[in-house]
């Protein structure tokens, strides 16, 4: 999927961790937390254990991630109670996704999403932060429904959180 915006060439890869360099890895760990909106504590364990890891290259760098991360039953448990909608049939969520800011307004984050449910059959929710307007249209785009109660942040109290849902079937 190259996009030749400003003559350099992005191109979006969908992988598993195992298919993954260290320093793929790291970079990709960069990124999601450049991004700011996850627990640090256990990252790593949880970026190799996603079912895909999405992210966008210029050719010499990661500029963009994405992933469809595998649930555990406490967390829908706890997005379920936040967001007063049952989740039980959701077998994924997306997330981890963040775009380098020089490399935004160019649909990226809507390519890495497009590029990672392509290859995920299952339904899969979404959180966002509920002022976070472009990936509010990316998810719309790519098919996802906003649902249930909004929710303060845990990890940063200043902010609250929406649920988004995307079903294939």
């Amino acid at each position: 999927m190259p996009d030749h915006t400003n003559g350099s060439e992005l191109t979006v890869h969908i992988r598993n961790a195992l298919s993954m360099s260290k320093q793929d890895l790291d970079q990709y760990e960069t990124l999601v937390l450049k991004g700011g909106e996850v627990d640090v504590q256990g990252l790593r364990q949880r970026i190799e254990g996603a079912s895909f890891l999405g992210f966008v290259s210029d050719g010499s760098r990661m500029v963009a991630v994405g992933a469809v991360k595998r649930l555990t039953q406490h967390h829908v448990r706890e997005i379920a109670d936040k967001s007063g909608l049952n989740l039980e049939t959701y077998r994924g969520e997306l997330g981890y996704l963040y775009v380098e800011s020089e490399y935004r307004k160019r649909h990226i984050c809507y390519r890495i999403t497009e590029g990672l449910l392509d290859n995920y059959a299952d339904p899969v929710f979404a959180t966002t932060r509920t002022d976070n307007t472009a990936i509010h249209r990316a998810l719309g785009k790519s098919g996802f429904i906003r649902h249930g109660s909004d929710w303060r942040s845990e990890l940063r109290s200043s902010i609250d959180l929406c649920l988004w849902t995307w079903d294939p079937r």
